[in-house]
């Protein structure tokens, strides 16, 4: 479990154009964030730790012109990693986003961000969700 608190924020590495892609509202186009991604992807599979794997991020469009960001990643089977565990390291990973020098203006791009977690052999194990209003809400 301490491998995989450490690890969630090193899982911020965004390229130069997906910090800059923008559509004319100010945020992503479903577009901009396929291109964005694929240039992520490329790096892809990356080991986290000695547990956890970055193996994807998607886009997807929510409706209503909304983006969602997410990350999925897996972890190495016989691991006593829960929900409960991700929800420990939700606080630090959304301070990574609100205060990163690249994921700040990212966030504010993208409506929402998810992690999806599941173990190797396909088991889900969890999820953490957050957007740009949960930076607002540790500022006040």
């Amino acid at each position: 479990m301490r491998n995989l608190i450490f690890s969630l924020p090193l899982m911020l590495i965004v390229p130069s154009g997906l910090a800059q892609a923008q559509s004319n509202n100010g945020g992503f186009s479903m577009e901009e964030c396929h291109e964005a991604v694929a240039e992520m992807n490329a790096n892809l599979p990356m080991d986290l730790d000695n547990i956890t794997t970055w193996t994807q991020t998607t886009c997807v469009d929510t409706g209503g012109d909304t983006v969602q960001l997410v990350y999925a990643n897996v972890v190495k089977d016989g691991n006593a990693i829960t929900q409960e565990n991700l929800d420990t390291v939700k606080p630090s990973l959304i301070m990574s986003w609100c205060f990163g020098p690249t994921l700040g203006p990212l966030m504010q791009m993208v409506d929402t961000i998810h992690y999806d977690y599941h173990f190797a052999n396909g088991q889900r194990i969890g999820s953490l969700d957050f957007s740009f209003a949960d930076c607002l809400a540790k500022e006040n």
